[in-house]
């Protein structure tokens, strides 16, 4: 008889509630407020926003790591004669890669510290615009966002590494 003098219940949940939620409540007669298909809509449109701008964004990583190793190719080939002059006078393969490599760091970190400065620039005006609207941000970079920005800067260096030396290599061949 108790049960029979409430006629209403407020749960409120985080994101979209799960189908076996719903059809519990379908089995007891509940009546209930869908306002979810929108938040669910704006949701997937979100994310797969986000997928496409991310695949886009590891393919130009790619194609940069592509287009550094090919640079690089051409100036250990446009330095040949210079290079195997030095290699005809005794030094070895290994420091004249060195030579080769630390002039692509120098570069390398010319780009790339610049590139991750301006990211936690921009990062903090996009904080800074989304507070106006009443969005709470986290200011700065993210831990993950600075691992992977770690990882693409040892996969850069180890591939170029790798191609640099081939290419003073290939020219003791």
């Amino acid at each position: 008889p108790e049960n029979d003098l409430h006629s209403r219940i407020i749960v409120q949940i985080e994101g979209s509630p799960s189908d076996a939620f719903l059809g519990q409540l379908e089995e007891k007669n509940y009546e209930i407020n869908r306002e979810f298909p929108e938040q669910d809509l704006v949701k997937k449109i979100t994310n797969t926003i986000l997928l496409g701008m991310s695949v886009i964004g590891l393919l130009f990583s790619l194609s940069s790591i592509a287009t550094f190793a090919t640079s690089f190719r051409l100036v250990v080939s446009q330095a040949s004669e210079p290079a195997t002059n030095l290699l005809l006078l005794g030094f070895s393969s290994e420091s004249l890669a060195k030579l080769f490599f630390s002039q692509f760091v120098r570069i390398f970190l010319l780009v790339f510290l610049p590139a991750l400065a301006l990211s936690a620039l921009l990062q903090f005006l996009l904080c800074q615009k989304a507070s106006l609207y009443g969005i709470n941000l986290e200011p700065g970079l993210s831990a993950w966002t600075l691992a992977f920005a770690l990882a693409y800067c040892i996969l850069f260096l180890l591939v170029n590494r790798k191609v640099i030396k081939n290419s003073v290599d290939e020219l003791i061949a």
